[in-house]
């Protein structure tokens, strides 16, 4: 796989502290800019994202399917 800087293939201006906001690999920064949908911020993620809220809401999902 080859990185590439986004901006220079949408054409698109990227508000950086922004999409700091966002667990990585989250698609909702790109969802609010292109579709104007507002998403919610604290869906379970992904076990690597330590210290955020999508871990806790993760483990908590988790637990209650293992019940």
């Amino acid at each position: 796989m080859i990185l590439g800087n986004p901006t220079k293939a949408l054409q698109i201006e990227i508000d950086e502290d922004k999409l700091k906001k966002y667990p990585p690999g989250y698609l909702a920064y790109w969802q609010e800019i292109t579709m104007g949908v507002r998403v919610l911020m604290d869906m379970p993620g992904h076990r690597r994202h330590i210290g955020t809220v999508n871990l806790e809401k993760h483990d908590e999902l988790y637990g209650l399917a293992k019940r």
